[in-house]
């Protein structure tokens, strides 16, 4: 699967990834890739991924990659900008800028979950979560890399993490973290 250069200026819809929703039903290996793209004031009031859904019944995606996309203004349960679980996620050279994960929720910017999770070149600014992970939530990873992103004015309301939460195995390398706050 392929989404590229696309542009989605949706408010209020009502559906789990209200600007793209993708939901592997069955038990088949699906990669995608999503590049190039621009997501403004997608709202999800009663799900997951402001912008983006990508969750499955069955089994995980095998691998999603996400490049040179912005997410602006967008809004959600958890994943503001984004909600994605797949084994391997590769986020690349995107902007999350000003998403909200709602009261109660985690990943202002972004929730991933993941085995294999790679995040560099990203811009996470002023995104905000109910919960945890202001700018982004990859608690629970396998293997979490974080190469050469910015976290700036992320907040976590409630608990901790206003630039990111994650777990297990994390590298940080050559990321800069500035007026975060939870």
């Amino acid at each position: 699967l392929t989404i590229m250069n696309g542009f989605c200026d949706v408010i209020k819809n009502n559906c789990d990834g209200s600007g793209v929703s993708i939901f592997n039903y069955e038990t088949v290996d699906i990669t995608a890739l999503i590049s190039d793209c621009q997501f403004f004031n997608n709202t999800n009031e009663s799900g997951n991924g402001g912008a983006i859904s990508v969750f499955a019944r069955k089994r995980r995606l095998q691998s999603i990659v996400m490049e040179n996309n912005l997410f602006r203004n967008n809004s959600s349960g958890f994943g503001g900008g984004i909600a994605i679980s797949a084994d391997i996620i590769t986020l690349n050279n995107n902007s999350f800028i000003s998403n909200v994960a709602s009261e109660g929720a985690d990943g202002g910017g972004a929730f991933v979950s993941g085995k294999e999770v790679q995040i560099m070149n990203n811009e996470f600014q002023n995104n905000s979560a109910g919960t945890y992970g202001g700018g982004l939530d990859a608690s629970g990873e396998e293997n979490l890399i974080l190469t050469n992103n910015s976290f700036i004015d992320n907040n976590a309301e409630k608990f901790v993490g206003g630039a990111i939460v994650g777990a297990n195995n994390v590298e940080i390398t050559k990321n800069v973290f500035s007026g975060n706050s939870s």
